[in-house]
């Protein structure tokens, strides 16, 4: 278990650093990965780059992992309502806006669920423990509601991902930020497994789409 929580949370810290160069790169050059998974401003795209590698730098090494989860979670949280909200209520049949805002609500979740992980080391108060158990449980439940999401986005648009799969990703699991979610799903579904069966919820659909 201990090694599962590990490599996850190594090859998330890498994936995590490597947006962060990404908002850089393009904050500097113009170029690369755009909008709208780095902010339009410039200015705010180094401010995110710099958040994302130095929570990066904090889930490798170690160091403050709780404080780089809860300040990641924010992170993802907050980008689908300010970016795919809108998106959602001028066309709620799109499933792009769907896809991409679950994914970050996805990682959102599983950043809460690796934030609660670390910060259960060490002895807690019985109010302290009550917020973890509450930072756990929320993590899981967005986890699971955004994993049902993309299952109902498989059902609905079969053929059509089918199709796509030949040429290349399966449409609902594309894009720059799923491969951090399967890494993380290692995290995710051995430490949630501590309370509750969420990951064998969630993992079944996973594998199925060949995460």
């Amino acid at each position: 278990m201990k090694s599962l929580i590990t490599l996850g949370r190594f090859l998330f810290a890498i994936a995590i650093t490597a947006f962060g160069i990404q908002h850089l790169i393009f904050a500097i050059t113009r170029s690369g990965l755009g909008p709208p998974w780095t902010p339009v401003n410039h200015l705010l795209a180094y401010l995110v780059g710099a958040i994302l590698i130095v929570a990066g730098f904090g889930v490798a090494t170690g160091i403050q992992v709780s404080c780089a989860g809860i300040m990641l979670a924010v992170l993802f949280l907050v980008r689908p309502l300010l970016c795919y909200v809108p998106k959602l209520a001028a066309n709620v049949r799109d499933p792009g806006p769907w896809t991409s805002a679950f994914e970050l609500l996805a990682m959102g979740g599983a950043c809460l669920v690796l934030a609660a992980l670390f910060a259960t080391r060490g002895p807690r108060s019985g109010r302290a423990a009550g917020r973890v158990g509450g930072l756990l449980q929320f993590g899981q439940i967005l986890f699971a509601v955004s994993v049902v999401v993309f299952g109902i986005q498989h059902l609905m648009y079969g053929p059509f991902v089918l199709r796509s799969s030949r040429g290349g990703s399966p449409v609902a699991c594309s894009g720059p930020i799923s491969w951090a979610s399967r890494s993380l799903l290692l995290v995710s579904r051995s430490s949630v497994a501590r309370s509750r069966p969420w990951p064998q919820l969630c993992w079944a659909p996973c594998s199925s789409c060949g995460w």
